[in-house]
């Protein structure tokens, strides 16, 4: 089993922040694994828990100006627990 070295599962503490980030997001394709299985998430919420997604995301990188990261080494199983503990 390969875990998910970007993220980190913290809870998201406000649901005012929750409520306010979503509403201005931008929603970004993460693909996973060897079928690069689709997950369209928001970006605030990556960047928020991850800061491999901040820099990805955030930077000078092809990741930020197409707004898709592939995670093909990563268990889709490992990034859909992470993504379902965020919401």
């Amino acid at each position: 089993m390969i875990v998910c070295p970007y993220v980190s599962l913290v809870s998201i503490q406000s649901q005012q922040w929750r409520n306010s980030a979503m509403a201005m997001a931008d929603v970004v394709i993460v693909e996973v694994g060897p079928e690069r299985k689709q997950y369209h998430l928001y970006k605030a919420l990556l960047t928020h828990h991850s800061e491999h997604f901040a820099k990805a995301l955030t930077g000078n990188w092809k990741e930020a100006d197409e707004g898709v990261i592939r995670l093909l080494d990563v268990e889709e199983q490992t990034c859909k627990s992470a993504s379902e503990s965020w919401y």
